[in-house]
């Protein structure tokens, strides 16, 4: 089973995500990503760190059961930073992932909805600040 955790930036998905792996002893889908890792982030923690050259690899080798891009400015330059979920066998363990409702929609076509459980975590725009 796949635990998706949903909802809006700052509702505290990654702090249900940890406290939940914790409890429950659930496997985390790290996600494969070509942007750039920020202070405090550890490669195959948050992500997998991959070059754009890697990542076209791993897309064409059909290794993503959901993949999304984001157009950016890095240095007030364009740049385009993409992102892929590795598939996983949802019947092997319990999974736990966050994703964006697109991203959702995606998982429950690639893995069907009974192999997902959807949590959209709703938390006011007041508590979110």
């Amino acid at each position: 089973m796949i635990v998706i955790l949903c909802g809006k930036s700052g509702a505290g998905k990654d702090r249900i995500m940890k406290d939940f792996i914790k409890r429950v002893a659930a496997t985390p889908i790290v996600s494969y990503t070509t942007r750039p890792m920020r202070e405090g982030e550890k490669n195959h923690r948050e992500y997998h760190f991959v070059t754009k050259d890697a990542f076209k690899d791993l897309l064409s080798a059909n290794k993503f059961s959901e993949v999304r891009e984001y157009h950016t400015l890095v240095g007030g330059n364009p740049d385009v930073w993409s992102y892929g979920s590795p598939i996983v066998n949802p019947r092997s363990r319990l999974y736990v992932t966050i994703l964006d409702m697109q991203g959702t929609q995606e998982y429950i076509d690639f893995y069907g909805k009974d192999n997902c459980f959807v949590v959209y975590v709703n938390v006011s725009d007041d508590e979110r600040e």
